[in-house]
């Protein structure tokens, strides 16, 4: 018998972000940064609160509905430990 872990972050990667990507509804920036926000395992309100927002503006970049401001795209960087380009969808190397 074969146990699967499916955590939140690779059922977002195997099933639900390829079908994003392919009908052209989320950003780039908006997926990597949901990834990468789980990764770290953070939830929506504990990452607006290290970023000085409300959890309603982490929920709108996640879904691609509005972006972040420079500065604030510094803190996230910071904050997740990872590189800027790959955050902007630039490279594919985290």
């Amino acid at each position: 018998m074969q146990i699967i872990n499916l955590t939140a972050a690779s059922l977002l990667k195997q099933a639900i972000y390829p079908a994003c990507r392919y009908y052209g509804f989320m950003s780039e920036f908006a997926i990597r940064l949901k990834e990468l926000r789980l990764e770290n395992r953070f939830s929506q309100d504990e990452f607006a609160k290290k970023l000085n927002v409300k959890q309603n503006t982490v929920s709108s970049w996640e879904r691609g509905v509005h972006e972040p401001p420079i500065d604030i795209i510094k803190q996230i960087v910071l904050l997740l430990k990872c590189n800027a380009d790959y955050l902007l969808g630039i490279t594919n190397t985290p």
